[in-house]
């Protein structure tokens, strides 16, 4: 058995929530009393709002994950949840419901700290984590890049949200982020959601299912291993 999973065992999960607007979502506002909550969320006024949340044991951090540490924009769309690091892929977005593109229009950018899960693990003698939910529209790949120490030694799984449409611009896609979490973090997918959207020139048109576009893939470590 892996001396990830053998350290899981002996006590509370720390769960750690990158893009953390709104608080603990489901299924882990379920289970919140078992969970220790580090918390990520760069966009100042919305910090505020999750110190609130917060309970003893949890921790967090008014900055943006990323694979290095640095000075970066947040566009924060007139939807908060489509907001991003990446700017919205409207060639792409265009030919979905004329709702989704009014969601993904950029209300303002703000200027956010941007920091690696390596450079706050080595400033954070005691930082650490078991599990990590990431729900950061796009910039998926490049914190995982800037925690692969980190994670590698830690985390016994991770629940990340994937894209199979370029959603936004230079987006990595699932096979991106599939390939990376096997080689370098040496997870192993487990399940995987799929959320569909159909184009809006066929909306009312052939199958109620439409196009593949996002999910929300989960990765774990081989007891195996």
């Amino acid at each position: 058995m892996s001396k990830q999973i053998k350290k899981f065992l002996r006590k509370n999960i720390r769960f750690c929530d990158v893009g953390a607007r709104w608080g603990l979502g489901e299924p882990w506002v379920d289970i919140k009393h078992y969970l220790d909550v580090i918390y990520f969320e760069p966009d100042a006024e919305e910090y505020e709002s999750l110190k609130t949340k917060m309970k003893d044991g949890d921790l967090g951090f008014d900055c943006a994950l990323y694979s290095s540490s640095k000075k970066i924009n947040l566009n924060l769309t007139k939807a908060r949840e489509c907001s991003s690091l990446l700017k919205p892929n409207y060639d792409i977005i265009k030919n979905y419901p004329d709702e989704l593109l009014e969601m993904y229009k950029i209300d303002k950018k703000i200027s956010v700290n941007a920091k690696s899960l390596d450079q706050i693990s080595k400033e954070n003698a005691n930082f650490n984590m078991d599990f990590m939910k990431l729900d950061v529209q796009g910039a998926e790949l490049e914190i995982l890049k800037g925690g692969e120490n980190f994670l590698s030694e830690n985390i016994i799984g991770l629940e990340i949200e994937v894209e199979f449409q370029k959603l936004y611009v230079d987006q990595p896609l699932f096979s991106d982020i599939d390939i990376y979490a096997r080689d370098k973090l040496n997870l192993e997918l487990f399940d995987i959601s799929k959320h569909y959207c159909k184009y809006k020139t066929g909306i009312n048109k052939f199958s109620k299912k439409g196009q593949l576009v996002f999910g929300d893939a989960l990765y774990l470590r081989s007891p195996f291993k």
